[in-house]
């Protein structure tokens, strides 16, 4: 029984808490109650401050939704931001109680005085990035919250001097216009910018965000300025421009390993160099067109063509080498520098072949100062000799200053 009578008081208990509650409940009388009574007297033309020397304080917060793209011809930078704005207008506090315990309430930007925030790095006409579709939240303690988002444009200065490996760093700063700083005081509530919802970019990638406040305006106008480092998704780039700039080179060494009988020694370097000229006109096509300063590649590109055209010139010098019936007919510099060359790089087997058993005083006894010394244009060389060294020289030293351009261009220009 005792049992009974504690289950009857606790629903009794229960459903009077409900009751109270089902009471505490607004409705839309509490609602548009609450509207006239705020903005009966409300003036949007006025700041939101109790006195006329007071300052108000807006609090931004920066959203990276996504990139749509960073030209750099145009030094244009477009994407979509979301900024979210917080200020306190008491002219807009209520208490709860009066309302049906209403605690929050939403209307359109265009019932409230609101900060009218601009870009000034704008790459378009300067107007303000705070639309009137995006609602204001309003809280019982006069607190206003205000999410709004628009697709910018902003100027942005490119340095391409390492494309395609580029990093590039974009500047915005955010103002409100027409307010000094002891008017309106734009601060921030974030050191970096809100990445959560962002969506990631197919040729750009984020590395870092900054947030801060901008000093340079400051006697005029209270500014944020956001810093934002990209850096340039080179697998593309590097695959399909300079892997085959690499290959062609590498392959127009190899005409020298052409035998001069079959006639196409000629013909092969010429169209080396014609496919090289050919492919360097179309992918100038995706290198960005900057002068100051000029991409990286555009001198590895420049230089690469040049090697290209003097393997022509050096191919044709060649098949006018090899028509030559005699030594006699050869420059007598070209048989100097071949001994010398045979001397250093190729050794005659006699000079290398040593008794490893000999002893050293036998080896001198047997060599005198003369033979040791003896001058290299003492050695015969016969005309193939001579042709063949000098295919094998001219292939060696080309394939020499193919990678004297790829180290130069990758130690300088090309950042991993």
């Amino acid at each position: 029984m005792e049992s009974f009578r504690q289950l009857v008081l606790f629903c009794v208990f229960i459903v009077t808490i409900l009751s109270q509650n089902a009471v505490r409940c607004a409705t839309l009388d509490d609602t548009a109650k609450l509207h006239t009574d705020l903005f009966t007297n409300y003036s949007i033309k006025r700041l939101p401050v109790l006195n006329h020397t007071d300052t108000l304080n807006v609090n931004i917060s920066v959203r990276l939704l996504n990139i749509i793209t960073l030209d750099a011809v145009t030094g244009v930078f477009e994407l979509n931001f979301a900024v979210g704005m917080e200020w306190t207008d008491y002219r807009l506090a209520w208490n709860s109680s009066s309302y049906g315990e209403l605690t929050s309430y939403h209307l359109q930007p265009s019932y409230v005085w609101h900060p009218k925030l601009f870009l000034l790095t704008t790459a378009e006409d300067l107007e303000t990035i705070s639309g009137s579709d995006f609602i204001v939240h309003l809280q019982s303690t006069g607190q206003m919250m205000w999410l709004t988002g628009k697709l910018m444009k902003s100027s942005c200065k490119v340095d391409m001097t390492h494309f395609p490996t580029d990093t590039q760093t974009c500047t915005f700063i955010i103002t409100p216009w027409g307010f000094t700083p002891s008017e309106v005081y734009l601060s921030h509530s974030s050191n970096t910018v809100d990445l959560q919802y962002f969506s990631p970019n197919g040729e750009w990638d984020i590395i870092s965000t900054s947030v801060e406040q901008n000093t340079f305006y400051e006697p005029v106008i209270s500014s944020v300025e956001i810093d934002i480092t990209l850096r340039r998704k080179s697998t593309y780039y590097m695959v399909s421009l300079v892997l085959p700039i690499i290959i062609i080179v590498i392959i127009s060494a190899a005409v020298f390993m052409i035998p001069i009988s079959l006639s196409s020694r000629t013909s092969y370097a010429i169209k080396m160099c014609l496919s090289f000229a050919l492919y360097n006109g179309l992918i100038s096509k995706s290198i960005p067109q900057v002068s100051e300063p000029m991409a990286g590649i555009s001198y590895f590109l420049m230089m690469s063509l040049i090697a290209s055209s003097l393997l022509l010139l050096t191919t044709i010098f060649t098949v006018r080498f090899n028509l030559m019936e005699s030594l006699d007919e050869i420059p007598k510099w070209i048989l100097v520098l071949i001994r010398r060359l045979k001397k250093c790089c190729f050794k005659s087997k006699e000079l290398n072949k040593v008794d490893k058993v000999t002893a050293i005083e036998d080896i001198e006894d047997k060599y005198d100062s003369e033979s040791l010394n003896r001058e290299p244009e003492t050695e015969e060389l016969t005309l193939p000799e001579v042709k063949t060294f000098m295919d094998m020289f001219l292939f060696v030293l080309s394939n020499v200053i193919g990678f004297i351009i790829f180290i130069f261009y990758f130690g300088v220009y090309i950042k991993l």
